[in-house]
């Protein structure tokens, strides 16, 4: 399905999954459709209907000095102002996302990863059965595991925050990343981005590592 002027157009072929939108630079908000498809295991690709605002300053470069934490920009406000920064950096090897069956910890929120992290710092030795969180925490206290929505801001604007990272020479969001979302029809199971889509797969086995690359909230409250 392609986005043009005011009105969708059905592509033709199998398993087309793309959505081209153009729009103008003046902040105006867009809703897109993440098409569903059938992933090579038979695991159903996520989607959701997703509020895209356009802003400039989507893909700009994030620096706090007093901090020391860098990042993209890849969300903005009602006021077009930064909210969320993508990382500059992610873990130089795949991580899990937990080792451990003990406790599960029940992230189901799909758009807010600080909650979902929150629930895993707040269980015992979390810094050895979580390695995902562990990583994001090696950042800052502030910095937390993205939802599956908030991932899902970054794939939309994956080209113009890769050009950033291009630029200052950092890894490119590129492969397999850990969101914070469990899978709530399968409690263990865990959202996971994967070159086409989301997929759930399993959290403890330690054939489904991924990167983990964490998130950091902003925003003017």
């Amino acid at each position: 399905m392609q986005y043009s002027g005011r009105k969708w157009k059905v592509l033709e072929g199998e398993n087309q999954a793309h959505i081209d939108i153009k729009a103008n630079r003046s902040g105006r908000n867009w809703y897109c459709l993440a098409i569903q498809k059938k992933g090579e295991e038979g695991n159903v690709v996520y989607s959701a209907l997703t509020q895209v605002l356009v802003s400039r300053k989507i893909g700009k470069w994030y620096a706090d000095k007093k901090t020391g934490n860098e990042g993209i920009v890849c969300d903005v406000d009602e006021k077009n102002r930064p909210s969320k920064i993508v990382s500059a950096v992610e873990s130089e090897n795949p991580l899990q996302w937990r080792n451990s069956a003990t406790v599960n910890p029940e992230t189901f929120s799909q758009n807010d990863g600080m909650e979902n992290t929150k629930k895993i710092t707040d269980t015992v030795s979390w810094q050895i059965n979580y390695p995902a969180v562990e990583y994001c925490k090696t950042l800052g206290k502030k910095w937390y595991l993205p939802s599956i929505d908030e991932w899902y801001s970054v794939i939309l604007n994956q080209e113009v925050i890769n050009k950033t990272l291009e630029k200052k020479q950092k890894t490119l969001v590129d492969g397999r990343y850990w969101t914070s979302t469990q899978y709530k029809y399968n409690e263990n199971q865990v959202w996971q981005w994967y070159d086409v889509g989301f997929y759930g797969v399993e959290q403890i086995d330690t054939k489904t590592t991924r990167n983990v690359r964490p998130f950091l909230d902003v925003s003017k409250k």
